[in-house]
């Protein structure tokens, strides 16, 4: 009757018996059987999930993507591998399944962990969904297994200078959105200071001014007596003073708006 290698070492068992020439076979943890060479062999599932997977990857030959996810998928089922994985990450980053491709990655990366295309294809899906950090490690680590590997060194440089633009970028948004708020305090202070010198200049006691009623709308109202201001200190907390002091007040908030405006604009300049 005929003897069906061992599921796990069936390679290994046709190995064995092709080069060897044995009539014992090995079957691994130092079990042997004896075997003769006349007595036919069964085909193994290894067997099978490796021919299915040729096939698979002469469709990705043919640019038929789908067709080769369906077919690792079968081989997958008979035996799940590293290479199939892999190239079923490839099928699944071609029509931009890029979760898919990570999982499949990453599965692979699990059966076998020295395999150096699984790095890859993780790398290339994360950079794909926007995840150049995790992309990079990954990578980095693709490269510590292979370091000639020139298209995974490529591919790392690619997640790394878009981990730099990224951060230089949300530093250049943080100091213009910064630089626009102060210099708005500033301009609204300076327009505030001048309408009250022009006042104090003419002597003025009574005077009209527009007066904002919410959503940008405004209308016209007089302020009787224009010689005393509340002034908004922060916080809500408010402080009446004379025209004059309140003059005194706003120079030196705008002074001090002033400085943070030039500081905020350094800050730009520098991380151009």
């Amino acid at each position: 009757m005929p003897i069906v290698p061992h599921q796990t070492t069936g390679v290994t068992l046709y190995l064995c018996c092709v080069f060897l020439r044995k009539t014992f076979i090995f079957l691994g943890h130092i079990i042997y059987l004896p075997f003769n060479l006349n007595m036919p062999i069964v085909p193994h599932r290894t067997t099978q999930a490796d021919e299915i997977r040729l096939k698979g990857n002469a469709l990705v030959g043919e640019g038929k993507w789908l067709e080769a996810i369906e077919t690792y998928t079968v081989a997958l089922s008979l035996r799940p591998s590293a290479a199939t994985y892999s190239n079923r990450s490839l099928c699944r980053y071609k029509v931009k399944d890029y979760e898919g491709a990570k999982q499949d990655a990453e599965n692979a990366m699990q059966q076998d962990p020295k395999f150096v295309k699984a790095y890859y294809r993780h790398g290339a899906a994360l950079i794909a969904l926007r995840d150049p950090d995790a992309a990079a490690a990954s990578l980095k680590h693709g490269c510590e297994l292979e370091p000639n590997n020139a298209d995974m060194c490529q591919l790392l440089q690619k997640a790394e200078w878009m981990r730099v633009p990224r951060t230089l970028e949300a530093q250049r948004f943080n100091a213009r959105t910064q630089y626009n708020t102060c210099y708005s305090a500033y301009a609204d202070h300076t327009r505030t200071r001048l309408f009250l010198e022009e006042a104090e200049a003419q002597h003025r006691r009574k005077i009209t001014t527009l007066v904002d009623i919410g959503k940008h709308f405004y209308v016209k109202g007089e302020v009787e007596d224009a010689e005393r201001v509340v002034v908004c200190l922060g916080l809500d907390v408010y402080m009446e003073m004379s025209r004059s002091d309140a003059i005194l007040h706003l120079r030196k908030t705008e002074a001090l708006l002033s400085a943070r405006c030039d500081m905020y604009e350094r800050h730009m300049v520098e991380i151009q």
